[in-house]
């Protein structure tokens, strides 16, 4: 059930998806997807928009109907729909059992940070990923400083102990995908795996491993915020059982054999997911 119901989530979400770059990094599954929170819109466009089965690490209130209520009102329905008092409790308790149901049924992962390291959330990820599902993680930490940049928080290092763990466990390293979402550019871009390097210390390591990910993530962010992307290369065959189709170009900017879309005042270019069917793979090349 729980595949089906997160591509019915996906499908739902297919008019809203943002416009995505750096889909060609996509080579290697099982992976771990690190990207910035932004609010409720980080989660919701890489469901929508990323071509990948995710199992998200979700606070462990939004996994219980006891406590996702009071969590979701000072997380979203007040500082969002500015609801206050019984109004804002009753919307966010009709919300949560909602919320709840749908958090649980795709596989989420629950955490809860103030167990750290020991709170099962590490041994359920492992399983997880040595079944071969992928993994989505925001590791940003709202208690700390606000970078006003990048509008992201420090990073927690959880996801890297889980590549180290995973990576002890197994001889080899599990891929590490940076991503950031900008709302106001509606555009996802996505970029180049990282490994863990578990050369010298485990913790520097470990450490290291946070703020690459955490600078790539800011890079990104600031790509989007002034509309400067890498090019694209040209696609190859279609991955994960989806196909990319060019968008038309909306910009008068003529350029010969592509097509573009403008984003701010940099033409870069930018493909469109569209569903297709599965089917078996092709043994032939072209």
């Amino acid at each position: 059930m729980g595949d089906r119901l997160y591509r019915f989530i996906r499908r739902c979400g297919a008019p809203f998806r943002f416009r995505v770059f750096g889909l060609y990094h996509l080579k290697v599954q099982p992976a771990i997807f690190v990207g910035n929170h932004s609010g409720s819109t980080g989660p919701l466009q890489a469901i929508f928009t990323l071509p990948v089965r995710l199992h998200p690490w979700v606070i462990r209130d939004m996994t219980d109907f006891r406590l996702a209520p009071a969590y979701l009102l000072g997380d979203f329905i007040r500082p969002t729909w500015h609801l206050k008092g019984r109004l804002g409790m009753i919307v966010s308790t009709i919300v949560a059992r909602v919320a709840v149901w749908l958090i649980n049924a795709i596989g989420s992962v629950p955490v809860a940070k103030e167990y750290g390291l020991f709170d099962g959330s590490l041994r359920r990820s492992l399983e997880l990923l040595q079944a071969g599902r992928s993994l989505l993680i925001f590791p940003e930490d709202a208690q700390g400083p606000l970078n006003p940049r990048t509008g992201l928080y420090p990073f927690l290092t959880g996801f890297a102990w889980l590549c180290y763990l995973h990576d002890r466990a197994n001889g080899h390293p599990v891929p590490v995908y940076p991503f950031a979402v900008h709302a106001g550019r509606r555009a996802l871009a996505l970029g180049a795996p990282r490994t863990l390097d578990r050369q010298g210390d485990r913790r520097e390591s470990v450490r290291r491993l946070c703020r690459e990910i955490e600078g790539d993530i800011a890079t990104l962010y600031r790509a989007l915020e002034k509309g400067i992307l890498p090019p694209e290369p040209r696609l190859g065959e279609p991955s994960f059982g989806l196909r990319f189709t060019q968008e038309k170009e909306r910009s008068r900017a003529q350029h010969k054999g592509s097509h573009k879309q403008r984003i701010g005042h940099a033409i870069v270019p930018c493909y469109v997911i569209e569903e297709a069917r599965e089917r078996p793979p092709s043994h032939h090349t072209r």
